[in-house]
């Protein structure tokens, strides 16, 4: 089975999220989710999901290296960003090594 990693410090919106993937897609994907970069980078080192969703706002705060896994990923924000420079930041990352696990 196809795996989504979905990736938020706020409990809440990794519910709302999860809730609205499964109304989607039904029972299609294993959803996992994850509130923090540490969790995350023991999760990767341990598994490799299809697919990730990602609060750009816990991107930035240490995980940088989710580019460089290609994995395809889909940021998102409730805040303004300056979105030109996450873009930026994100193209960069994503022309180095992949990581390997």
């Amino acid at each position: 089975m196809k795996t989504i990693l979905v990736i938020d410090d706020e409990e809440g919106i990794l519910e709302i999220l999860k809730y609205e993937i499964r109304d989607e897609l039904g029972t299609a994907f294993q959803i996992e989710t994850l509130s923090s970069p540490t969790e995350v980078e023991k999760y990767l080192s341990e598994h490799v999901p299809d697919y990730i969703i990602s609060d750009i706002q816990v991107y930035q705060a240490d995980m940088k290296y989710l580019a460089l896994l290609g994995i395809p990923t889909v940021f998102y924000s409730g805040r303004l960003l300056d979105i030109e420079q996450e873009i930026k930041e994100v193209t960069v990352a994503s022309q180095q090594t992949p990581r390997q696990y």
